[in-house]
């Protein structure tokens, strides 16, 4: 199934349903936090306790490389071990 940020949600189909709402707590919030989440429209997102899109979030590969999304461009662990 499909999920969507709150904006995405309320542009395509004109009310939210709260698809990524939940996934942090409102206390978690107010320290500054953010989940991260995969909007089917924006992408990698981090969002609030109410799944709205509050920043951007990184790729990271599972070798831990950042913002590769490409795997010709992976920068594997030189004894080749995860």
């Amino acid at each position: 199934m499909a999920d969507y940020c709150k904006t995405c949600s309320e542009f395509i189909f004109g009310e939210d349903y709260h698809d990524l709402a939940g996934l942090i707590k409102p206390s978690e919030v107010e320290k500054g936090w953010g989940q991260p989440a995969l909007c089917e429209c924006c992408g990698p997102i981090i969002v609030n306790h109410e799944g709205q899109r509050i920043g951007n979030a990184e790729m990271v590969c599972y070798h831990g490389c950042v913002g590769k999304s490409d795997q010709n461009n992976c920068q594997k662990p030189d004894d080749g071990e995860l």
